[in-house]
């Protein structure tokens, strides 16, 4: 049976939250797991609002603007898929979850693939014995999966990964590929570093990234585009609109960008040519179009309207050819 399609896996839980009063209910997420669902950066240091599990609240909040969501956390700080499993009934079912997110990977490596895969399976099957939809995460990485790390030390994670992976595929239940998401940023240049707050937990642009691979799974096909990637479509196009020099020419790309106020976030990146750029930082969580236009070494802020008459944040970036802003490929 393959992974579930992301398209169509939570259609009946999108369809809800769609709805606007009195026709929708109150939808109930849970994220089951260790740490890092529990919102530890350099342990013993808390970050709720920074994890994983509030900024998906947030982000379909946003995305879903006449919902009732609840997401419940009921993760623990080192635990295991074991213990995790033995408190299954007690305190994850009893929220009468309509989807569940289980991670555990990072932790299971201190009990080996077998009893980790015991532990799984039987979350997943009493799950869906309730008709729950299950996202089955692989791990957020460490530095054990730095460059240059011995395979004793980097291949476990990787092997509780694509256990996870088969797993999922077994069931027919949801993927959320952390790992992969990681492994694709450093391979496009991206330095490990930047997404950790400490060995073995994300920071916040690290829980940014595996929100991105969340909200994968509830696609709100209604969306209309707004009118920076309108332009931004129209560059991809072959026309030329606004005022940059040169032949515009779309390049796809991330780009590591700071939020005035906020932390370092990727965001598509378009540039025209060496010297002006036009820049499309897409936060696709939050739904949030910006496009900035800049012209040598300069700063500079522009919100963008999202054609539903929403004014996001301003985003303050500064453009110069060569120096400063990181280009990965995707």
């Amino acid at each position: 049976m393959p992974v579930a399609d992301p398209q169509t896996y939570l259609a009946n839980i999108t369809g809800i939250v769609k709805k606007k009063w009195p026709d929708h209910r109150r939808v109930n997420i849970v994220c089951h797991g260790h740490s890092v669902p529990g919102g530890y950066f350099a342990t013993p240091d808390v970050r709720t609002f920074d994890s994983y599990p509030f900024l998906l609240h947030v982000a379909l909040s946003q995305r879903f603007p006449f919902s009732v969501i609840n997401v419940v956390v009921t993760a623990i700080g080192r635990e295991e898929s074991e213990t995790g499993g033995q408190r299954f009934e007690g305190e994850v079912l009893v929220h009468r979850p309509d989807v569940l997110t289980i991670d555990y990977g990072l932790n299971d490596r201190r009990i080996g693939l077998e009893r980790a895969k015991v532990a799984w399976k039987s979350m997943i099957e009493r799950a869906q014995a309730r008709g729950i939809k299950v996202l089955c995460m692989t791990p957020s990485t460490d530095v054990t999966q730095r460059p240059g790390v011995p395979p004793d030390q980097s291949e476990p994670l990787k092997q509780h990964a694509a256990q996870i992976r088969a797993l999922a595929a077994e069931y027919g239940v949801g993927l959320v590929d952390s790992l992969a998401a990681f492994e694709a940023y450093q391979r496009g240049g991206g330095e490990l570093w930047n997404l950790l707050s400490v060995s073995n937990h994300p920071n916040r642009a690290g829980h940014d990234m595996i929100v991105r691979e969340l909200v994968k799974w509830f696609p709100d096909p209604d969306f209309q585009m707004g009118a920076a990637l309108q332009r931004i479509m129209a560059y991809a196009a072959g026309r030329r609109i606004g005022t940059p020099a040169g032949d515009p020419t779309l390049v796809g790309g991330v780009v590591m960008q700071k939020f005035t106020g906020g932390p370092e976030t990727e965001g598509e990146c378009a540039v025209t040519d060496s010297s002006r750029g036009t820049w499309l930082v897409r936060n696709d969580f939050y739904r949030n179009w910006k496009l900035t236009d800049h012209g040598g070494p300069t700063e500079d802020e522009h919100g963008e309207d999202n054609g539903a008459g929403q004014l996001f944040d301003r985003v303050r970036m500064t453009w110069r050819p060569g120096v400063g802003t990181k280009i990965f490929p995707r």
